[in-house]
């Protein structure tokens, strides 16, 4: 009932395009989901979120149609639980919600909000970036240093595909610095390959 109300849509959505997000960060097998909530109105659509969450990852993972109501099924035939914790606001955002997947090896995670009820993108893996999530979107960790932009744009630029918009995240001056690119057309594997093929990248 609650996943019908108007108001808690955006929240879905959000929380859609999060899970989606960091499912795609990792091919390893998943063990948990732990999704954050801070602020008043987002708390109030938890239950709704948890589940949102787990049709976001397991669309990602499953062959067959996930919704809200096969949701929570699917998650424990996988083995996969999820949790959901409350968090008091920190920074500038009022309102967030993140997504983490633990794996064997370690975790991915995925932090967003809402401006003017869209989707932004506020967080990944520990970087901090603000990214409206909409088409293609290539996301490419790199050493931090001069000219990295202009090789991976130049590779784009040569296969004829358009930037739509560019958020940039790094650790500190000189370290490991994380781009999040979306195009207005899919990028084809093997220029994948070449982006993936440069030094430092």
């Amino acid at each position: 009932a609650m996943a019908a109300k108007p108001e808690a849509q955006p929240y879905l959505a959000l929380v859609g395009t999060l899970a989606s997000c960091a499912a795609q960060l990792t091919d390893e097998p998943m063990h948990e989901i732990t999704v954050s909530t801070v602020g008043e109105k987002v708390r109030r659509y938890q239950d709704v979120i948890k589940i949102g969450a787990l049709r976001g990852v397991l669309s990602r993972t499953q062959d067959r149609a996930v919704n809200l109501i096969n949701a929570e099924t699917i998650a424990e035939e996988n083995g996969l639980l999820v949790r959901v914790e409350t968090r008091s606001s920190e920074g500038p955002y009022g309102e967030l919600i993140q997504v983490v997947i633990g794996m064997t090896g370690g975790a991915v995670s995925v932090t967003g909000t809402l401006i003017g009820g869209a989707p932004r993108i506020v967080e990944m893996n520990g970087y901090r970036m603000e990214v409206v999530p909409e088409g293609t979107m290539l996301l490419y960790e790199n050493e931090d240093r001069p000219g990295m932009l202009a090789t991976v744009g130049g590779l784009l630029a040569k296969a004829s595909i358009n930037i739509g918009a560019l958020s940039l995240g790094r650790t500190a001056r000189g370290g490991q610095a994380l781009a999040l690119v979306t195009t207005d057309d899919v990028i084809p594997q093997h220029v994948l390959e070449e982006i993936a093929s440069i030094d430092g990248v």
